[in-house]
């Protein structure tokens, strides 16, 4: 990320601007939670069927695959 991109970002905070996606999401895992996740996706399990697993939403469990996959 640029720190053009950084610098206008903390302008819209200052000027009561910012809009933080998924603000109130929990987006922190245990130990356990993630290698429930990636046992399952390696078996090719669905988001939905993940969350189940997990008693988490699905949102969160989208954004933690994207995470694990961007981090390889």
């Amino acid at each position: 990320m640029s720190q053009a991109v950084d610098l206008r970002h903390l302008d819209y905070a200052k000027r009561d601007r910012f809009y933080i996606a998924g603000g109130d999401w929990n987006l922190a895992w245990t130990k356990d939670e993630l290698e429930t996740v990636r046992e399952l996706r390696e078996r090719g399990a669905k988001v939905w069927e993940v969350a189940e697993a997990v008693d988490r939403p699905d949102y969160e469990v989208a954004v933690l695959i994207m995470d694990l996959e961007e981090r390889g």
